[in-house]
């Protein structure tokens, strides 16, 4: 395709600002992900403390919420810090 000067440089701008609206987005996605997946997590350490706190064996809760018995203990013992 074959374009004078003007309309070349008005096409690579036009292409500029539909990559920068296409990043724009990207970005958006990536950070809405991230604040549903620190969503989740921290419905699953309450999770794990409200167990817990219901005298629920740590192996009982691991399996429940599909976590090692070891990432239960360190939701509790960080909870325990605070």
């Amino acid at each position: 395709m074959k374009l004078n000067e003007k309309d070349a440089k008005d096409y690579k701008r036009y292409l500029k600002q539909l990559r920068d609206v296409a990043s724009e987005q990207h970005t958006k996605m990536a950070d809405a992900q991230d604040l549903i997946n620190k969503g989740r997590e921290e419905e699953k350490n309450a999770a794990v403390i409200g167990f817990y706190e219901n005298d629920v064996p740590i192996p009982i809760i691991a399996k429940s919420l599909k976590i090692t018995e070891e990432h239960a203990l360190q939701i509790i013992d960080h909870h325990k810090d605070k």
